[in-house]
């Protein structure tokens, strides 16, 4: 037994020392963070994989759902309903209806996914954040944060407080951030420390551009997280230069489509996407799944047919997660129509149509006649600041006949913010003469009631002359704010030039309404205005016409609104004689 037992011992001994004197071989074509985060080269290797990384993971299918598009885009009120098929998919179903917990996979899911591309970001920040002393380096670190922050963005979005995780964690248990809105702060902040380091795209045709991040790309994560934040102020200050470059535009209506297929890819509304085929057939074979060539995932095209309204019924129904409501919920169809034609005017090529006219049912049904068909139009709300594109799509078809369409409104403030900057007087913020001239021709054109009251400020020239004209222009400014105070949302408040103002008052006007509404004009521009300690009155004359009831032509009413003003102005100025 005992040279059995020392057979083995040196059996045993001669294995551990083959073993050690291999681990001391060198390993060939292999990296390590010894020898890696280094040059140039490994800075661009290191960003391709956090990309891919961001692909694979948040951009990760599982089976035929993706975790990133239900957590964020089909939890929505106005995507998921019913339908035939709701009973097919459970896990949309499960989401739809608030069924959840923190061990549904799809919450779950984008959670692990969110966080794991956060980690490949951290990596090149931590490596390299600090040796940075390329163009190279620097342009590697800056996509990282701003990849990072738009991670967190979308767990804070979804998660409401998530851990902040802004450095590379080795052993600590991560915790939770103080507040959601402590998250969209640092996005904003880290976005902002990287616009120096990072490209801009160059021009609406630089499809590379959609697929890197660039300065535009991270304006937008910094403002959407300042959006989210409450901070409007920030918004307006980083998104400003993205809306005024010349590097991005809306597609038109005949290649909405694109935005959702391969050719559509890079094009001039892209900020920044995935880019990578998933589907067979756009290398050339085929896939029903995801229906030919379509490039989002099979299932956001079904989801969304399931809402729609009841056109043969003529109902509807809509929600919405805003505070803001766009639209009345639920109702008759008729009302819905009504309730959008009194909120929004047309600023579209077809503004001399009314909203009513465009969506009625005749309209629709001549219009679309194939699940291809579509149409799309643009208003504004009225006196305020929102502008919408509203596009009708069909939904659903029986024997041929069209049952539920699609009414979707997206925003599109940014593309009129430099219009609506062009329409509005620099001095008092209210609308200009421009844009009173098109008010008026859309109110004839459209042949609803409403009232034009001119309004010219009497006893002015004084102030100028005896406290300076910056004493003036705050007497104006402050006149503007009465005058907005003391109107109706839906009605218009403009400055037609030096002391001239006019309003539009919409709706069914009468001799005896405008009368009291020039009565409480006149009652609030005429109260004394505190000036750096000095107090200023003056005084106002006003005057009206009414469509169609005076006149049915804009020149009519204008002539009319001037010659009542005027003869006004004569009589306070024989009262003061």
């Amino acid at each position: 037994m005992k040279k059995i037992f020392l057979s083995i011992a040196l059996l045993s001994s001669m294995m551990f020392t083959a073993c050690e004197d291999m681990l001391d071989v060198e390993q060939k074509a292999t990296s390590s963070t010894a020898n890696f985060y280094k040059t140039d080269a490994d800075a661009e290797s290191a960003l391709t994989a956090m990309y891919a990384t961001y692909i694979g993971e948040i951009g990760a299918t599982e089976g035929i759902w993706n975790a990133y598009i239900m957590g964020l885009n089909y939890s929505a009120d106005d995507v998921f309903a019913a339908g035939g098929n709701i009973d097919d998919h459970a896990d949309f179903r499960r989401l739809n209806e608030f069924r959840y917990d923190p061990s549904y996979a799809p919450i779950s899911t984008l959670y692990n996914h969110i966080y794991k591309a956060i980690y490949s970001a951290n990596l090149i920040i931590h490596y390299f954040g600090e040796t940075a002393d390329t163009p190279v380096k620097k342009q590697a670190v800056a996509e990282a944060k701003v990849m990072r922050a738009w991670a967190h963005m979308l767990a804070a979005q979804v998660y409401y407080q998530p851990p902040l995780i802004d450095h590379l964690i080795t052993d600590e248990k991560p915790v939770n951030a103080e507040s959601q809105k402590a998250i969209f702060d640092w996005c904003v902040k880290e976005c902002e420390e990287a616009l120096s380091d990072l490209p801009e795209r160059k021009g609406k045709n630089d499809q590379e551009g959609a697929w890197v991040v660039t300065q535009g790309f991270a304006r937008f994560v910094a403002g959407k997280s300042a959006l989210f934040a409450g901070d409007n102020a920030k918004v307006i200050s980083v998104m400003k230069p993205l809306v005024e470059s010349q590097n991005y535009d809306l597609v038109p209506g005949e290649r909405f489509r694109d935005l959702f297929h391969v050719e559509g890819d890079g094009c001039e509304e892209k900020i920044f996407e995935f880019n990578y085929v998933t589907n067979t057939a756009a290398a050339g074979g085929t896939d029903s799944w995801r229906g030919g060539n379509n490039r989002g995932r099979w299932m956001v095209a079904n989801v969304l047919n399931w809402r729609g309204d009841d056109i043969e019924n003529d109902t509807y129904e809509y929600h919405e997660r805003l505070a803001r409501k766009l639209y009345p919920e639920r109702g008759c169809y008729s009302d819905l129509v009504e309730t959008i034609s009194n909120r929004y005017t047309l600023i579209s090529e077809e503004e001399s149509k009314d909203i009513s006219e465009l969506l009625s049912l005749e309209n629709i049904y001549g219009k679309i006649k194939n699940e291809h068909d579509y149409f799309k139009f643009e208003c504004a709300e009225n006196n305020s600041k929102l502008f919408l594109s509203m596009t009708v799509i069909p939904a659903r078809w029986e024997d041929g006949r069209l049952t539920q369409y699609l009414l979707v409104s997206q925003n599109i403030g940014e593309k009129h913010k430099m219009a609506d900057l062009a329409n509005t007087d620099m001095l008092t913020e209210l609308y200009n003469k421009r844009y009173f001239d098109t008010i008026m021709n859309m109110r004839v054109q459209r042949g609803k009631a409403f009232a034009l009251i001119f309004m010219d400020l009497d006893f002015f020239k004084p102030v100028n002359d005896t406290y300076g004209h910056p004493a003036g222009d705050e007497v104006l400014c402050n006149v503007g704010k009465r005058i907005i105070n003391s109107i109706r949302t839906a009605d218009y408040a403009f400055r037609i030039g030096g002391d001239e103002f006019a309003c539009i008052i919409d709706g069914n006007a009468d001799e005896k309404n405008c009368l009291e509404g020039i009565e409480r004009l006149q009652r609030v521009i005429c109260n004394p205005y505190n000036i750096h300690g000095r107090k200023i009155k003056i005084g106002v004359s006003c005057g009206y016409a009414l469509y169609p009831s005076d006149a049915d032509t804009v020149e009519s009413l204008l002539k009319i609104a001037d010659s009542r003003m005027y003869a006004e102005k004569e009589k306070h100025h024989a009262d003061r004689r």
